[in-house]
């Protein structure tokens, strides 16, 4: 999983996910081939958070997903399934309900970490460090009014290394994901 160093190294608090089965088929009467998936998280008026991983780290599940939360907190993440060896894509769109607390946990950890003061990009040059392999992901969120997106390429990364940026973006990608409904699998090798 792209946080698991920062998480080993005390840095940066990180919550366990709920598995998958072996496969992801109990979903299959659900999907319908796609090969395309929006890349940007688009928040409009009734969404408040978005989170996506637009591209996956170097493992053997390539899938990649975006999830938005609405006011009234339904959760739809829609995921681009890719799996070697086999090549086609499949897009699985998945709803769940958020409790309102849960909803203001969010705004209350995007407060703390003062994300709408967070460049729109960062990756690891900007701490001096070439590196391949990291997933790039995005936060979106609407704060007071005002909808900030933060895109990072190797946050985990970076959080592991603590550059302090990092380290609050993933506290924030963590008490969003947390709430996906699908995590993909981590590298069993």
């Amino acid at each position: 999983m792209w946080c698991t160093r920062a998480r080993e190294s005390g840095r940066f608090q990180m919550e366990s996910h709920p598995r998958l089965p072996g496969d992801h088929c109990r979903y299959s009467n659900q999907m319908e081939i796609s090969r395309h998936v929006e890349r940007d998280i688009v928040l409009d008026e009734e969404h408040i958070f978005g989170a996506a991983i637009l591209t996956p780290s170097h493992s053997c599940d390539l899938s990649t997903w975006r999830l938005t939360i609405s006011r009234d907190g339904i959760l739809a993440q829609t995921i681009r399934v890719r799996q070697p060896p086999y090549r086609g894509e499949q897009t699985v769109t998945l709803h769940q309900h958020i409790a309102e607390s849960d909803i203001q946990r969010l705004y209350d950890i995007a407060s703390e970490i003062r994300f709408r003061h967070l460049k729109s990009f960062y990756s690891p040059a900007d701490i001096g460090i070439a590196c391949c392999g990291n997933a790039t992901t995005a936060l979106t969120a609407r704060l007071h009014c005002e909808v900030t997106s933060v895109r990072f390429d190797g946050a985990g990364y970076m959080a592991y290394e603590g550059f302090d940026a990092a380290i609050r973006y993933c506290k924030l990608w963590q008490a969003i994901s947390s709430h996906a409904p699908f995590v993909p699998y981590e590298d069993k090798r």
